[in-house]
């Protein structure tokens, strides 16, 4: 009942959050063309919704990460792994994420102005021209956090790797380093 409670009150938190700040981060990255504020309420909000579902982290080994744009790999069996990754592994990361995600309104166009990058998993020319921007994103120095099995996993099996970040790095001359 406490674990019900405490999403509950994550997930409204959240909302409510994201209703407040995503405007103000669209204007902040479209009008005064301030990645880094963009970051800076995004992370804000991930740990707010963090810490109303009670969610703690640790990190270790992040000291061996090359001091350069890097592809960070991992798998993905929570909903949680997005937001504790992206708040745990670079102050501005950016996330090779499904398109699909387009579906939640104010989202989508965030992360798209922040600099993520959608992959349109149906159609495969939309898709390698995803990767190819990516690719781009790598060599300007940005980082990405993709999840190679292309959705959760729901027995906690890994699922087959999708190769599209794999291109990603291997076109930026980019490293990856598995999470």
């Amino acid at each position: 009942a406490v674990f019900a409670v405490r999403s509950v009150v994550a997930y409204i938190g959240t909302l409510l959050y994201i209703l407040a700040a995503a405007p103000l981060a669209l204007m902040v990255g479209k009008v005064l063309r301030s990645k880094r504020g963009m970051y800076v309420l995004g992370h804000a909000g991930v740990s707010l919704a963090l810490a109303l579902a009670g969610i703690r982290y640790r990190v270790a080994g992040l000291e061996g990460v090359p001091a350069r744009s890097v592809v960070f790999c991992s798998n993905h069996e929570s909903n949680v792994d997005p937001p504790v990754l992206f708040e745990a592994l670079h102050p501005q990361l950016h996330v090779l994420y499904k398109a699909e995600l387009h579906s939640f309104p104010i989202m989508g166009m965030v992360f798209d102005v922040g600099g993520f990058v959608a992959v349109e998993r149906a159609d495969r020319v939309k898709a390698m021209a995803s990767i190819a921007e990516g690719a781009r994103s790598l060599q300007a120095g940005n980082s990405f956090l993709i999840f190679p099995e292309g959705t959760r996993s729901r027995t906690g099996e890994l699922l087959p790797f999708k190769k599209g970040g794999f291109i990603m790095a291997i076109e930026a001359q980019a490293p990856i380093v598995p999470v």
